[in-house]
């Protein structure tokens, strides 16, 4: 008996093993390539959260605070992050109603603010910045007291 010829499947064979090792070799690629990403992104969030701190002290450093917005950019290897803060006053409605009844069933008195209490103020700060061509972005906000506001002085009653 003559042995069976078997030239033409070594081709196809190895064909076939180059398909199924690229398709495996590009998913690896890709997976690694978007863990990279990933991480960076991690690391611009992390580095974000501490330029957030930075930017919002140094607006709650200052004693007294004024209605503005600003913006800037960060300097040394943090430049790819910009910041903007904003100051503004937050006026607060006055409750309608308490949530329950008095028990004695005597009248509610009206609700009313002690002089200068009818607002708040409210500080954001926003931290942006770009990675792979997208815009990401983290922001801060916190009300304070009244106080911290500069308001123009009331004129005098009575004269």
């Amino acid at each position: 008996m003559k042995p069976a010829r078997r030239s033409g499947y070594i081709l196809v064979e190895t064909a076939v093993a180059l398909v199924l090792l690229s398709v495996g070799s590009y998913a690896v690629h890709r997976t690694i390539q978007e863990a990279i990403r990933t991480r960076g992104q991690a690391q611009d969030f992390t580095r974000a959260r501490f330029l957030l701190d930075q930017a919002m002290e140094n607006v709650l450093a200052q004693p007294i605070l004024t209605e503005r917005q600003e913006s800037g950019r960060f300097a040394g290897a943090d430049d790819r992050f910009s910041w903007t803060s904003e100051v503004r006053r937050v006026n607060v409605p006055p409750p309608k109603a308490p949530l329950r009844p008095p028990a004695d069933r005597k009248p509610v008195p009206k609700f009313e603010f002690s002089e200068g209490a009818e607002f708040l103020t409210r500080v954001r700060v926003t931290v942006t910045w770009m990675r792979s061509g997208q815009e990401f972005s983290e922001s801060y906000e916190t009300l304070l007291a009244p106080e911290r506001l500069w308001q123009p002085p009331r004129p005098k009653r009575g004269r």
